[in-house]
């Protein structure tokens, strides 16, 4: 009701009410007075009042819907409502003058607070306000924020209506654990967050082998008390998963340290789950939890872990095809099960999972990350893959998972100033110092920054934080000048970048070779680097039928990923041509064409590798001029993408032109700028600092 009258007021329905109700009385007081004078009817002050009557809710309703400004009659503008931080990033208007309305149908539940003597069991009163969080969460209308961001509150003091300002949310669910002698009390309060009060409490007393009775008897509770005040009549709850209580504790442990990501975080947790497992083998949230460390550690682009990618794959398919059998509707499952297709080159089938998990809980967070690479992966500009993404930080705006995917998708569109904001946001998130550091290496190196990006390296490395990974960062800085080959797997985003610089052509072609038995789970099973040395070295019939076996001219797929967008999608038009195909060709680039039309106008701006883009359009259309102009405005943007122009037959046709030379020459340039930056800062060699 609250909100309702202060929606009135902000739309001025109250002051009109008002100014209407003071001038019908006006005219009626003139109207008494002057009918007999005027001779009108006895029944004249009647139809006036009966008129001004009337017409009180048509002014009510106009009041409603339009503003009467100096720029005429308008509709009215719809209040602006404050998110959570991710939300905010980018606007205008700073987060004080925005009013605190959150959604009506939302609620955060904080961890519940330990009242037992023996600090071990705060894993317990943990898993209390987890197995609750996950019960809401299942309500499809209503949006509960995620347990990394309720639970960064957890121990410290402070002010309910900051928190749920935070959380943008309009309740806040609060309680106490107290474990002793085989007994448990819990204590319970659902607060409403704008006014402070408090709609509805409990305590339950009950021995301790009934918990998770009483962990439904909560959220049955909590949910009447949602559906008095707010809800209407909605679905009951499904019941809580019952488990043993070791595996209880063992698997909020385990996938809390997953949560947090860092290889040696991983491989902790990942004892944890196995100890679950073994002692509760159907428990779905240990087996998801297991499936999901083994992915984590057996993906080589991710570089948390050594298990080789079969071993892994095959052992996170064997839980989750258990798990699909105990609960087929588990937003758990489905939404692992995408991750597992993500990471083994099926993204068709991993958003058909995507899409099971979300029909599930819409409000399960991990899934919009799962979306967000399978969007990725399937190549096709027409789904904005960063969406997804700001969605998961929606639901879960301390996730730091996704608030580093948010980070380097901002850097890799050299969108500094939002990036800045988001590392910002994860460095007061994760108490990590190289976090942050992390996150501003890797849009250094994208800026073409290099000496900033390896400077940030070493004091990240200086650290010595095992969970941090700056050793791919340092071999893609390193890449790029041209040091010597990197030895490992390199942020994706790079590409068309640091992976195929070089002096010279041969260098180039030495790199795709080195690259090419590679298995890439991030380029969703395609050879990047075998097709790229064939069709620009010495086997173009090799690489265009490598190609031809991996496109599908009806549909986008992972030849048109962003990061192979400017370089292997051109290759293939122009074997397609050098073959006589020339239809074949006129499809691809139309394809290309419209790739750049939408990513013209994407609402983050442009990839750092646009331009290359465009340069390469320019030359299937046979457009000179268009391709230099294209390619000055790549290296202006990022000057080391051009570098693959070397290789490239594409643009052959440019090598005899002197603008082609100056090209090369002021990337190699920028080359020695940046190693004697490197030298300067000290940063040489990397061996004494990179060990």
């Amino acid at each position: 009701m609250s909100k309702f009258f202060h929606e009135l007021m902000r739309r001025d329905v109250i002051k009109v009410a008002a100014i209407y109700l003071v001038v019908a009385w006006l005219l009626v007081q003139v109207t008494i007075a002057v009918a007999p004078a005027l001779l009108l009817p006895e029944w004249t002050d009647t139809l006036v009042i009966l008129l001004l009557a009337l017409g009180l809710p048509v002014a009510l309703v106009l009041a409603w819907a339009y503003d009467l400004s100096p720029k005429g009659i308008t509709p009215a503008a719809e209040e602006e409502i404050a998110g959570p931080p991710v939300a905010a990033i980018g606007a205008a208007v700073a987060a004080e003058d925005v009013p605190f309305l959150p959604p009506e149908r939302s609620i955060a539940v904080l961890p519940f607070v330990n009242m037992s003597n023996d600090p071990d069991q705060e894993y317990f009163s943990d898993g209390i306000s987890e197995e609750l969080l996950n019960g809401l969460a299942k309500i499809g209308s209503f949006r509960v924020a995620a347990r990394t961001s309720s639970f960064a509150y957890k121990g410290k003091v402070q002010d309910i209506s900051a928190i749920a300002k935070a959380l943008n949310v309009g309740h806040v669910l609060e309680g106490s654990v107290r474990k002793a002698s085989g007994k448990v009390r819990i204590t319970a309060q659902l607060i409403e967050t704008d006014s402070g009060y408090h709609l509805w409490s409990e305590t339950y007393d009950r021995a301790l082998e009934d918990v998770f009775a009483i962990q439904d008897e909560i959220s049955a509770a909590i949910v009447n008390a949602l559906r008095e005040h707010i809800l209407g009549e909605m679905p009951k709850l499904a019941l809580t998963q019952k488990t043993d209580l070791e595996a209880f504790e063992l698997t909020l442990k385990g996938r809390r340290l997953v949560d947090l990501r860092g290889g040696p975080n991983i491989e902790e947790g990942k004892v944890l789950l196995e100890r679950a497992y073994a002692v509760a083998p159907e428990y779905i949230p240990a087996l998801t939890g297991l499936a999901e460390a083994n992915l984590l550690l057996s993906n080589p682009a991710a570089g948390f872990g050594d298990i080789p990618k079969e071993i892994g794959s095959a052992r996170a398919k064997e839980l989750l095809d258990k798990a699909i059998v105990i609960n087929p509707r588990s937003a758990e499952v489905h939404s692992t099960l995408a991750q597992y297709y993500n990471q083994n080159n099926d993204v068709t089938t991993a958003s058909k999972h995507v899409d099971l998990a979300l029909q599930a809980n819409p409000n399960y967070a991990p899934t919009y990350g799962r979306q967000f690479f399978s969007r990725v992966f399937m190549g096709n500009p027409h789904l904005n893959a960063i969406s997804s993404i700001r969605r998961a930080l929606e639901l879960d705006p301390t996730a730091i998972s996704s608030l580093f995917n948010l980070a380097f998708q901002l850097g890799d569109r050299l969108n500094k100033v939002e990036g800045d904001r988001v590392a910002q946001i994860a460095r007061d998130t994760d108490e990590r110092e190289g976090v942050t550091g992390m996150i501003m290496a890797d849009a250094a190196n994208h800026r073409g920054d290099i000496a900033t990006a390896l400077h940030l390296v070493r004091e990240g490395l200086l650290l010595k934080d095992p969970s941090n990974n700056f050793g791919g960062i340092a071999e893609e800085s390193r890449g790029i000048l041209w040091d010597h080959l990197p030895n490992q797997t390199i942020d994706s985003s790079v590409i068309v970048g640091a992976y195929l610089c070089g002096k010279d052509k041969a260098a180039i072609l030495a790199r795709c070779d080195h690259f090419a038995g590679r298995d890439y789970a991030n380029y969703s099973g395609l050879p990047v680097f075998r097709a790229l040395a064939d069709g620009w070295g010495n086997n173009p019939d090799r690489a265009k039928e490598l190609l031809e076996a991996n496109f599908k001219v009806d549909g986008w797929g992972p030849i048109f990923m962003l990061n192979l967008v400017a370089v292997v999608p051109p290759l293939l038009a122009h074997l397609r041509r050098k073959s006589g195909d020339e239809a074949g060709a006129q499809l691809v680039i139309a394809k290309l064409k419209e790739y750049y039309s939408v990513e013209d106008r994407h609402p983050d701006g442009h990839h750092m590798t646009f331009d290359l883009l465009g340069a390469a359009i320019a030359m299937l259309d046979g457009d000179k001029e268009r391709a230099f102009t294209q390619l000055q405005k790549q290296f202006d943007r990022v000057w080391y993408v051009v570098t693959s122009i070397r290789a490239d037959p594409l643009y052959e046709p440019l090598h005899d032109d002197p603008r082609f030379a100056a090209l090369n020459a002021a990337v190699d340039e920028r080359v020695k700028q940046e190693l004697a930056k490197v030298n300067e800062m000290g940063l040489l060699p990397y061996e004494s600092w990179l060990e």
